[in-house]
């Protein structure tokens, strides 16, 4: 009698063993498992920022690897050093990748001035993705000052 005790119980824990680590292979999945390793990146873009008027700053999001799905990813602008509305338009959206197209790209408008002021940093953020990982979830704009400091009289 103890060994039919015994043996549904190791059979128990070998088929819960198996579960758990099937469970983790399809936790650990991009996606939730079934989409494959697709994963989003997005690039740095460092650029000076103009004497007058709007200069584009463009981010290339790309889906890499493989999906048999369309990837959505949502994107924000947040301010760091530059301010969103005084140094750089504020943009957000969703974007929408698949095998057919994979980039897109994000393009912030940064405010040209005569002001010397020090270099100024913002962000494009990568969040709210389906059906691909976060390889590399922050883009980061880097707005070089072109303006010199001008000496007053002495």
């Amino acid at each position: 009698m103890r060994l039919l005790r015994r043996r549904p119980l190791a059979v128990g824990l070998a088929g819960f063993v198996l579960l758990v680590l099937v469970g983790s292979a399809l936790a650990a999945k991009p996606g939730g498992g079934g989409s494959g390793s697709a994963s989003l990146s997005i690039t740095d873009v460092s650029a000076a920022e103009g004497n007058a008027g709007m200069t584009a700053f463009t981010f290339t999001v790309t889906l890499a690897g493989s999906t048999k799905q369309q990837v959505s990813v949502a994107y924000a602008t947040v301010g760091g050093s530059a301010t969103s509305g005084a140094d750089f338009a504020s943009a957000g959206g969703t974007l929408l990748l698949s095998r057919s197209a994979r980039t897109k790209v994000v393009t912030v408008q940064v405010t040209g001035d005569e002001a010397a002021e020090a270099t100024e940093i913002f962000q494009v953020l990568l969040s709210a993705r389906s059906g691909a990982t976060l390889a590399d979830a922050a883009g980061l704009g880097t707005i070089v000052d072109d303006d010199t400091q001008v000496a007053g009289p002495v």
